[in-house]
């Protein structure tokens, strides 16, 4: 999750994100060959095109998982639904559009 609304100062919080850290590296209970999925809201078209980039860097920072999912999902779209990319630029990449109407009605 966000840590934006945590004081990282606070002991508690400390402790609460190392644990984190340990669970996502299979340092915890989670055993570190567990497939990885790993969800972003796009705040950019820039990051739809850096998304091959931000897997191959899980990828590479996970290399015992067994798989690293990339699920990024866009707001305000006009048309909504699930897409893949084809080839080895889209593995284990998706990206889910959210039409404006539906983002407008969660408002």
């Amino acid at each position: 999750g966000s840590f934006w609304h945590h004081n990282v100062e606070a002991p508690l919080t400390k402790q609460d994100m190392l644990r984190r850290i340990d669970r996502l590296y299979g340092r915890g209970s989670v055993p570190s060959k567990t497939p990885r999925v790993f969800a972003r809201v796009v705040n950019s078209s820039r990051e739809i095109l850096a998304a091959k980039r931000l897997r191959d860097a899980l990828e590479e920072a996970l290399p015992d998982a067994s798989e690293v999912y990339l699920l990024l999902i866009l707001d305000l779209q006009t048309a909504g639904g699930l897409t893949a990319v084809a080839g080895e630029a889209g593995r284990n990449i998706l990206f889910y559009s959210i039409t404006e109407a539906d983002t407008l009605m969660s408002l």
